[in-house]
């Protein structure tokens, strides 16, 4: 039985051997996966990080960009407040004009504007009176048909005519020269 005692060891012995050469080639490949499937892992956080960087990088660049935005949106609605305020106060200032002033500029709006038969409606406020437009040697010589007053505008005049009316009112006349004079009153004021 020595014999068959050698034989079965032997067998035993390629088996052990066998067994361990089929576990070291296991574990080296675990070993290659593992490793493979670490570099896959690093790489993908590379990536993510580097991704999430540009990411980051750009959502601050938008966000400057927004900010910036706000404050120019700002700044002009700032400016257009002060815009505002300036051609507010040419209104006052306008409204405000001493009878001399008024005068002169009923006496040549009238020369320039009027159409024959037209009434002259003036702003209620308006230090000239009525007679005086009446005197005008332009009343005459255009035939206007009379001298009214109005709440409904608080400076300058309207010429109200057979077929159309014109508003020559301290606001219509701002509201017209604004377009050109913004961008000059802009420079001035900043």
């Amino acid at each position: 039985m020595a014999g068959n005692e050698r034989l079965v060891e032997r067998i035993l012995a390629d088996a052990r051997d066998q067994a361990a050469a089929i576990v070291n080639s296991d574990e080296r490949k675990a070993a290659e996966r593992t490793a493979a499937a670490e570099a896959w892992a690093k790489e993908q956080t590379d990536l993510g990080r580097v991704s999430a960087e540009q990411e980051g990088e750009e959502l601050i660049r938008r966000r400057k960009t927004v900010a910036a935005l706000e404050v120019k949106k700002l700044c002009l609605k700032h400016k257009r407040i002060c815009i505002d305020k300036a051609f507010s106060r040419a209104l006052e200032k306008l409204c405000a004009l001493p009878e001399a002033d008024c005068r002169k500029w009923i006496e040549q709006t009238l020369q320039a504007q009027a159409d024959e038969g037209d009434i002259v409606i003036l702003a209620e406020g308006c230090p000239v009176s009525d007679d005086y437009v009446k005197g005008l040697p332009v009343y005459a010589e255009r035939r206007l048909k009379g001298v009214r007053r109005s709440n409904d505008f608080s400076g300058g005049m309207v010429l109200s005519g057979s077929r159309f009316d014109k508003s020559l009112t301290y606001e219509s006349l701002l509201a017209e020269s604004r377009q050109a004079l913004e961008t000059e009153v802009s420079g001035l004021l900043f």
